[in-house]
């Protein structure tokens, strides 16, 4: 069947036979990842003449996500933040990772495998099919808007005192609301099962 037809062709349809409903999953699991976490900051953004994403080698620390965690003032980049997983897992549940709130688009890979990105809410992925294969080193790539380096305090000067520029003035009151970044969570691994094998 093509999906598009040519104008003024007039077309009927039958109604399918009804699909059989998905099959309904309970939550069973719910635990929340607090601690085990480091982070390090893969990527910076710089503005010079023009911006620049620079690669970043810092070394990983430690990192307690308990209450929102946010990057510092005036920084826009990514940062990678990695916990191992120590799961029993029973092949009848099915395993989704909530990160709670990122600060703005991520990227979630299991042993060094993508399993998802995500650039709004609900920033939720199914790990189901890569905890099955045994992975156990879990990564989340956080990237979060150029709002912070554009209102870095020398930047900002610059723009407003050598370079006039009409729409940063304009902006930066809404950029600041933009200034977060980071993984806030909190984090946490839901456990599902059908309600007749919960």
């Amino acid at each position: 069947i093509r999906s598009t037809a040519p104008p003024g062709e007039l077309r009927a349809g039958v109604a399918a036979p009804r699909w059989p409903s998905p099959p309904c999953w309970s939550l069973v699991g719910d635990a929340e990842l607090v601690d085990g976490w480091s982070v390090q900051t893969t990527q910076r953004l710089i503005i010079q003449d023009k911006p620049v994403l620079a690669a970043v080698d810092e070394a990983p620390r430690p990192v307690r996500l308990a209450a929102e965690t946010q990057d510092p003032a005036f920084f826009s980049g990514t940062r990678l933040y990695t916990h191992t997983l120590g799961v029993e897992i029973d092949p009848a549940h099915r395993y989704v990772l909530d990160l709670g709130r990122v600060y703005d688009a991520c990227e979630v890979v299991m042993d060094g495998r993508s399993v998802g990105r995500r650039v709004w809410a609900p920033w939720c992925v199914d790990l189901t099919e890569a905890l099955r294969r045994g992975a156990r080193r879990l990564q989340v790539r956080v990237t979060n808007t150029a709002a912070g380096a554009w209102l870095e305090p020398q930047v900002h000067h610059r723009d407003t005192r050598d370079w006039p520029n009409t729409y940063l003035d304009i902006a930066a009151p809404f950029m600041r609301e933009s200034c977060r970044g980071g993984l806030a969570g909190p984090v946490r691994l839901k456990t599902f099962a059908q309600p007749d094998r919960a």
